[in-house]
């Protein structure tokens, strides 16, 4: 029987002070949370727009869990966690506004709904193109839900059992008629179409955030060079996608497997640039390496990797 207390044994790092930065950076951060909110909450879905696909009193009902759900978080906030809760808002603002620039407009980031946010844990929808339909049109994309997480890796840990929790749990044929939709409230846009959708979690550090935000600040959208940021969510997606897939075949679970298979492979095509960048630089390979976030993301993934044997899928294949 597998040992669902696996991710018990991985050691975690003491956790970064996010808090600990200059007051400068602290009013940089203040401003740009105002600017976060402002575009996210215009950006996001209006979940009373979908009453073509759901009744009144569902939407109602799930407005209702919203706010329930938002004086709750109201009533139990400190002021540690007030602060967090902004740094995690600005890094998700800065990854939609930065995710076009880092794969050449392959990606494109949106936030999710608050319902799909707070219920169900998708902080912003990923929709990745095939790059050669850039220039062209843009019509069946792989839709990445994706966890942001920042300098919390009991969180992450947490988040990524949950993902695996979720394919433990799933039917071992996919429902005949359903397709896992990338969100509850989610438009396509005009002649879109998705194929697939799997979910990760990017994990950022208090001071990859703090980078981002002077970045922003400073009006640099580059996001290149050695700026490790986007190799970071390069990284722990493609690996995620690809691990969570083979999991998902040890299971017998086809279907999900090809998903998450879609995904590592876009996801990988989209960053490709990176990729070759990477390869060829001894200094961010090693950032990566030591990265908190993607050394706990790869102990947990060999940790699980022990409970089957990957090899034995390639030979049944």
């Amino acid at each position: 029987m597998m040992n669902r207390k696996f991710e018990s044994k991985i050691p975690l790092p003491k956790q970064e002070d996010i808090h600990g930065i200059t007051p400068e950076l602290k009013k940089k951060v203040e401003d740009l949370h105002f600017e976060a909110e402002m575009y996210m909450d215009q950006t996001r879905p209006d979940m009373d727009t979908f009453t073509d696909l759901y009744s009144e009193e569902e939407i109602h009902k799930n407005s209702r869990e919203v706010s329930a759900l938002e004086k709750e978080f109201k009533a139990n906030e400190t002021k540690d966690s007030r602060a967090s809760k902004k740094f995690a808002q600005v890094a998700e603002y800065l990854v939609v506004k930065n995710m076009g620039a880092w794969t050449d407009g392959s990606v494109q980031a949106s936030p999710a709904s608050k319902y799909d946010d707070y219920v169900n844990g998708t902080d912003l929808i990923l929709k990745c193109f095939p790059k050669e339909t850039v220039e062209t049109e843009h019509s069946t994309f792989h839709a990445l839900k994706i966890d942001v997480v920042v300098s919390q890796l009991d969180r992450f840990i947490a988040k990524l059992t949950k993902i695996k929790k979720k394919i433990d749990e799933a039917p071992m044929e996919r429902p005949v008629g359903v397709k896992d939709a990338p969100a509850k409230y989610f438009r396509l846009g005009e002649g879109e179409k998705w194929a697939s959708s799997a979910s990760a979690v990017i994990s950022l550090t208090g001071r990859l955030v703090q980078d981002l935000v002077e970045r922003h600040s400073n009006d640099d959208s580059s996001g290149i060079g050695r700026h490790e940021t986007p190799y970071i969510i390069m990284t722990e997606l493609a690996e995620q996608y690809k691990e969570f897939g083979d999991y998902a075949a040890s299971l017998g679970k086809s279907y999900i497997a090809e998903d998450y298979a879609a995904a590592a492979l876009n996801i990988t095509a989209a960053f490709s640039g990176q990729r070759e960048t990477l390869n060829s630089d001894d200094v961010l390979q090693e950032m990566i390496e030591e990265n908190p976030s993607v050394k706990n993301q790869r102990t947990f993934f060999r940790l699980l990797r022990e409970q089957y044997n990957p090899s034995e899928l390639k030979e049944a294949a």
